[in-house]
C-alpha cells in the first residue's frame, strides 16, 4: 500500500472518531429511553422479567463495547444488533391470535 495514502486514511479515521463516538453516544441515550419503555410496558402487562431479559443485555452489551472502544466498528455494530433486538420485541413477528 501507498504510505501516503495509509497516512491519508488515518487522517480521515482521526477526523471521524469523535463524530462516530457522539453518534454513539446518541443512540446509547435512546436504547435507555427504549429500556425503560420496554419496564414500563412490562409492568403493564405483567411480563417484567422478559422486559428485564431482554432490554438490560440489550442496553449493557453496546454500553460495555462504547466504553471499551467508543466510536469503533465494533460499538457501531453492537448497538445497531441491540435496536435490532429492541425492535423485534416490541413489534413480535408471526400470526397473532387475540
Amino acid at each position: 500500500m501507498n504510505p501516503r495514502a495509509s497516512s491519508s486514511a488515518l487522517d480521515v479515521e482521526r477526523i471521524l472518531q469523535p463524530q462516530r463516538a457522539a453518534a454513539d453516544r446518541i443512540m446509547l441515550v435512546m436504547m435507555v429511553f427504549l429500556t425503560l419503555v420496554s419496564f414500563v410496558v412490562g409492568y403493564f402487562t405483567q411480563t417484567m422479567g422478559l422486559a428485564v431479559a431482554i432490554a438490560l443485555p440489550s442496553l449493557l452489551v453496546p454500553w460495555a463495547i462504547y466504553r471499551s472502544a467508543p466510536g469503533s466498528l465494533a460499538s457501531r455494530t453492537a448497538i445497531a444488533l441491540a435496536l435490532m433486538v429492541f425492535f423485534r420485541a416490541v413489534h413480535p413477528a408471526g400470526p397473532r391470535h387475540d
